[in-house]
């Protein structure tokens, strides 16, 4: 669902393309309140990775390059941000596509619109990993607003999303 991803983003990649790096605010919570959609580790292996899920919130919009510029979704979307390690369980070097994390929407699945880490959004979408190589990455969904996807996905792993009553 590269599509929906990346509608609307024009402003989001004019300003990725004109910084030499990407800053991400460390503060979620500085612009708002920030409510967990999961909270807590949840791990889960698949073919070879291991992904550990601190957290998915309804987040703020990420503040790029340092500067009081701040990367907006597409109309009717909302951020949803994932904080998520990546480790290679492999004993060679492979390579992790971040597009293969993805969210449910109805039949079709929402990529991320951004990849960072703690600091720096990351230009490209995927990464080597040396064998026990762990990384830790936020992974940023344009989300539809009052929507909340049935779970996450990164390759087979799968975080189901609990459902509040």
């Amino acid at each position: 669902m590269r599509g929906r991803a990346a509608k609307g983003l024009g402003r989001v990649a004019r300003l990725r393309a004109s910084a030499a790096s990407l800053v991400v605010a460390l503060a979620l919570g500085g612009t708002g309140c920030v409510s967990y959609v999961i909270k807590g580790d949840v791990i889960k292996s698949a073919d070879g990775w291991t992904f550990d899920l601190t957290r998915l919130v309804n987040g703020t919009n990420p503040q790029l390059d340092g500067k009081p510029t701040w990367a907006v979704p597409p109309d009717g979307d909302h951020w949803l941000w994932a904080f998520i390690h990546v480790r290679n369980d492999a004993r060679v070097p492979r390579v992790f596509g971040y597009d293969s994390c993805s969210l449910d929407l109805d039949d079709r699945f929402v990529v991320p619109s951004l990849v960072g880490n703690f600091f720096f959004v990351m230009d490209e979408r995927s990464e080597s990993y040396m064998p026990g190589q762990d990384n830790y990455r936020r992974l940023i969904f344009a989300y539809p607003i009052g929507r909340v996807p049935h779970a996450l996905r990164c390759g087979n792993a799968i975080f189901e999303v609990p459902r509040h009553q």
